[in-house]
């Protein structure tokens, strides 16, 4: 993949930020997919019909369209179509041969006489971002040695979710090898921080400053677990 890539560019500025890039990467695709949706697609009947097919979008992104300031009126558009599309199915006629809404809510009912109430497919948002971070991490694995490097651990590296998938996606010895490197430095530095907060809370230590640095390590420990959590 050419340095000159949309996603190696993004990279280089995105990698300046603390925490995982392809979090980042992820989080600002789908705010911008969200963001286009809201500024001219809300009013289109197919956008709409489209998402209520797939029942629109996880609890994170649903929630994350009434961050948007002003665009509350596009949220709920949105959610009133999926909403009646989740009506219409819970009212739908059973096909033939089963036992239809009013047999599965007998007692003693057999869970797959249940209504079909499921998406279509997964949510949009979420398909985007994945897409996008799979490519940014591919990108991220191709110029590591010798370029990305320094700014990934300067940037605390990767979450342990796309550490995972970097490491079980990329057969390049050599970049497995610095990415395992990066992250041992900057997670034996995270358990140090957070070894000293745990020492100086001891009330034989309890004279000792307790830097911000190292309060705010558990957070940092967290996001390196799990993953960067959007601000909304």
């Amino acid at each position: 993949m050419s340095k000159q890539s949309v996603f190696y560019q993004e990279l280089q500025a995105i990698l300046e930020r603390p925490g995982c890039p392809i979090c980042h990467v992820g989080r600002k695709t789908a705010r911008g997919r969200l963001d286009a949706l809201l500024y001219d697609s809300v009013n289109d009947p197919e956008t709409r019909e489209r998402l209520a097919g797939v029942m629109g979008f996880c609890s994170a992104h649903s929630r994350e369209l009434l961050s948007f300031q002003g665009e509350r009126l596009g949220a709920t558009i949105i959610e009133q179509a999926v909403l009646k599309e989740a009506m219409r199915r819970l009212q739908a006629p059973a096909p033939p041969g089963s036992a239809g809404m009013r047999g599965w809510l007998r007692p003693g009912s057999r869970q797959g006489d249940a209504p079909p109430l499921g998406a279509a497919g997964p949510c949009p948002v979420c398909a985007d971002q994945a897409d996008i971070e799979q490519r940014s991490l591919r990108s991220l694995m191709e110029h590591l040695v010798g370029d990305l490097e320094k700014p990934l651990e300067q940037a605390g590296g990767l979450c342990w979710p796309h550490l995972e998938l970097a490491l079980a996606t990329h057969r390049d010895a050599g970049a497995r090898a610095a990415l395992v490197a990066v992250h041992s430095r900057v997670w034996q530095q995270l358990i140090d921080e957070m070894g000293e907060f745990i020492r100086k809370r001891d009330y034989r230590f309890s004279h000792e400053t307790i830097s911000e640095v190292e309060t705010r390590a558990v957070e940092r420990a967290i996001a390196a677990l799990t993953g960067e959590y959007p601000a909304l």
